[in-house]
């Protein structure tokens, strides 16, 4: 799963608006980036398409996975590398996260905004 730290998103797009997942090592955001290596990781776009409809409210992805989990989150003391160790287990797939080094890669096309903004974007890159 492709994930870009929001202080990079932040600071590239700083008048746009990301949804941040707070774990006790940083901040991400979600990049819509999956490679799915395996047969077996099929069934992992089963569960993520009940964590998708949710994808605007981390939490309560979270209380998805359980109590425990939910409590670790709120607390922060929870690593995006434990929470997707739990997320394999439950899926019996191996998800890894992959830091993606473009803020771009975090902007997903959902409103006229983030339109506006990706076209910016491109003819600043292309200028």
């Amino acid at each position: 799963m492709g994930f870009a730290r929001r202080a990079d998103v932040m600071a590239t797009f700083p008048r746009t608006r990301r949804t941040g997942w707070r774990f006790s090592d940083d901040t991400y955001c979600g990049c819509n980036l999956f490679a799915v290596l395996q047969p077996a990781g099929h069934s992992v776009t089963v569960f993520w398409r009940h964590v998708e409809k949710e994808r605007k409210r981390p939490w309560r992805i979270m209380r998805m996975l359980g109590t425990g989990l939910f409590l670790r989150y709120i607390l922060g003391r929870l690593s995006l590398a434990e929470a997707l160790t739990e997320l394999s287990r439950r899926t019996q797939c191996r998800i890894a996260p992959v830091m993606v080094a473009h803020a771009e890669a975090a902007v997903d096309v959902d409103s006229v905004d983030d339109w506006r903004l990706v076209n910016e974007t491109w003819a600043r890159l292309r200028g």
